[in-house]
């Protein structure tokens, strides 16, 4: 790199220099960083400084360390933003990547009073239930539950839900009703040990859990989902208007 620093706030410095370049794309997403002893001498700095940056940069989610490979540019988060109504194809399509789900759970159950309460309806009516696993380009991204009142969609459960489906896009157009305000409520959990299998990560990573209740018009429910999202690929943006 042949980029030497300053001796105040090293880490911070080689935090940001090394942020620049990824930025630049002189690194790229998947190329592996010089090693510690490289990147110290060409900034001018101690190797502890090095490790320290490096730190900084993987908590930013802009590289991977690998012990006993070396250091990685991360690939780009897809970041979601609250009160925003997009659906998980929308957004991926958007980013340029092609998604695509596996169905985990599709069946019409009995809600109990929680789940009644979530889409305002009577305790013990049916609920559509509809698990998927979503990808991104092949890339295990989420575990997806949404529910919606059966009796309002009785259809839902007989579209071809794998693939590339958007579940806004199938109530748009077979039952023209669309979402048009969205609540969120985010928490940081772990993954248990199924989830880390579904989502090829180390057991216990960070997930962001999301419930979701989008609402149509007139303020009614129109599904309500809890979504599992990887924390090293999601991040959450909070917009106030």
């Amino acid at each position: 790199m042949n980029t030497r620093i300053s001796r105040s706030n090293l880490t911070d410095q080689v935090a940001a220099e090394l942020a620049e370049s990824i930025r630049s794309r002189k690194f790229k997403v998947g190329d592996q960083l010089p090693s510690v002893e490289r990147l110290a001498q060409d900034m001018g700095v101690g190797r502890s400084s090095i490790r320290e940056g490096l730190r900084l940069l993987q908590a930013r989610g802009l590289v991977e360390i690998v012990h006993g490979l070396g250091t990685f540019v991360a690939p780009e988060r897809i970041t979601r933003t609250s009160g925003i109504v997009f659906s998980f194809t929308e957004t991926i399509l958007e980013r340029g990547m092609q998604p695509r789900s596996e169905i985990l759970q599709q069946e019409v159950m009995v809600a109990d009073a929680e789940i009644a309460g979530k889409l305002h309806i009577e305790t013990g009516a049916r609920v559509n239930v509809l698990k998927r696993l979503r990808f991104a380009d092949d890339i295990p991204m989420a575990l997806e539950t949404t529910m919606s009142a059966y009796d309002r969609f009785p259809a839902l459960l007989e579209q071809d839900w794998n693939g590339t489906a958007s579940l806004y896009a199938f109530l748009q157009e077979r039952y023209q009703v669309r979402p048009t305000s969205v609540t969120h409520i985010v928490q940081a959990v772990t993954a248990t040990s199924q989830q880390s299998k579904q989502l090829l990560i180390p057991a216990k990573n960070p997930l962001l859990l999301v419930e979701t209740t989008a609402y149509d018009q007139s303020g009614v429910p129109i599904e309500y989902g809890r979504s599992y999202y990887r924390a090293d690929r999601y991040a959450y943006r909070v917009q106030l208007n």
